[in-house]
């Protein structure tokens, strides 16, 4: 099993599907009581979900992992839906059929044919004819003006990569959708030329402008070296310091050690490793 690229910041596009090609959702309470356990815990991991669509028989997840906790963000929400899906159905055994899939987006060209990849499963499946239809996908939110969406969803990121201008990015993103229609390019895969998954040390090879606080973490987390880490004590990054003082941690360096060498307080060390 490879190891994936995790860093604070990073967009992925998850897929998880139902073992044996069975339903995970069998009611609309069912897809319901998924979205109330995302509500509950998305937070808690720093996750922000730009676009989603919830099929028969696997769940297309857009999500920015702000805290470098997807893993564990993951484990929580599909073994609570699991839990609940079973007891419910009477049923036993696994739910879902392997790992997740997490597919890593660093280019914004294909964040956007990402999300219009997942707004068009439907239609691909031929479950509808128009994606204004399918209720279980996050693509009304980004077409509509006077439609709230839920607390974990922001559509104003991808939004604004059209126009500044709300108004006018909805109709820009109709207009992108209903493109991708016309020239069948929405319904197949997009292209990832940064897919990779492995070595942390691989995003440094990807021209793609990380910040320069992530090279400094990626560079402590090949070999742990003090002088290495001493070198990040200039990271303001919020997320990237938290980020960093948990990798130290669980690799074990203790709190003392860790806000001697990166020459910040104790308590900070503390807090940030225990929220």
């Amino acid at each position: 099993m490879k190891p994936r690229i995790i860093f604070p910041g990073a967009i992925f596009h998850i897929i998880q599907r139902a073992v044996g090609n069975e339903s995970i959702f069998l009611e609309n309470s069912d897809r319901t009581y998924f979205f109330h356990i995302l509500n509950e815990i998305y937070k808690n991991f720093g996750i922000i979900c730009y676009a989603y669509c919830l099929m028969d028989n696997h769940i297309h997840l857009l999500v920015k992992d702000s805290l470098a906790d997807l893993s564990e963000f993951m484990k929580i929400l599909f073994q609570r839906y699991a839990q609940y899906f079973n007891l419910k159905y009477k049923r036993i055994g696994h739910l879902f059929a392997r790992r997740f899939e997490a597919k890593l987006c660093l280019e914004d060209s294909y964040l956007l044919a990402l999300s219009r990849y997942i707004h068009l499963n439907p239609l691909k499946a031929k479950i509808i004819k128009d994606p204004k239809e399918y209720q279980w996908s996050s693509y009304s939110y980004y077409v509509s003006t006077h439609k709230n969406s839920p607390p974990f969803l922001d559509v104003v990121y991808i939004l604004r990569m059209f126009s500044q201008d709300l108004n006018a990015a909805y109709h820009l993103y109709e207009k992108f959708i209903y493109e991708g229609i016309e020239k069948e390019e929405g319904f197949n895969y997009p292209e990832n030329i940064y897919d990779v998954i492995g070595d942390p040390k691989k995003l440094l090879e990807l021209n793609f402008g990380i910040p320069l606080w992530l090279e400094k973490i990626i560079t402590v987390l090949d070999s742990y070296a003090p002088e290495k880490i001493k070198d990040c004590k200039g990271i303001k990054d919020r997320e990237g310091r938290k980020y960093l003082f948990n990798k130290l941690h669980k690799k074990g360096f203790s709190v003392k050690e860790i806000s001697e060498l990166l020459d910040c307080h104790y308590s900070t060390v503390l807090r940030q490793i225990c929220a």
